[in-house]
């Protein structure tokens, strides 16, 4: 059985994102949430998969003027894949739940970080860096910078 593993609550937009062990990352729109009457179903208005694995780190980055990405939104996954995926988070009401996709291309990069899974992710305040745990109680210091993305 497939369980919610992780959630963000993006600081920008109205979004949640939530990870699960069935590699999918979802994005839920919070006014749809907390407006909802007690026991409504609600669906997610976008679905993410480019992971190949259960995912069971998620983070995002931090909203500061005096970042120069500032103004973008992203969350980051990771999993027992070990790898690292940055995604751009899209408004809800930019997308059509029910129209086609088009060309929309909202990883931002990917990163090969460990062979080992990632258990744990946090996005530094300051700086476009993340810190990542592995099991066996290592921490590494992973730098974001765009020409450390690879192909997967």
């Amino acid at each position: 059985m497939d369980g919610v593993r992780g959630v963000f609550f993006s600081a920008k937009d109205p979004v949640l994102t939530t990870i699960s062990e069935d590699s999918m990352v979802k994005l839920w729109d919070t006014k749809q949430l907390f407006s909802a009457p007690k026991g409504a179903h609600i669906d997610p208005y976008y679905t993410l998969r480019a992971h190949s694995g259960p995912l069971l780190a998620i983070t995002g980055n931090q909203i500061d003027e005096n970042i120069s990405n500032s103004q973008e939104n992203l969350v980051f996954t990771a999993g027992t894949e070990g790898v690292i995926r940055a995604w751009n988070v899209m408004k809800p009401e930019t997308v059509d739940n029910f129209g086609p996709c088009g060309n929309i291309d909202i990883c931002a990069g990917a990163w090969k970080a460990h062979e080992d899974a990632i258990w744990q992710l946090v996005h530094h305040s300051r700086e476009v860096k993340l810190t990542f745990g592995i099991l066996g109680s290592l921490i590494s210091y992973f730098s974001l910078e765009p020409n450390d993305i690879i192909e997967l």
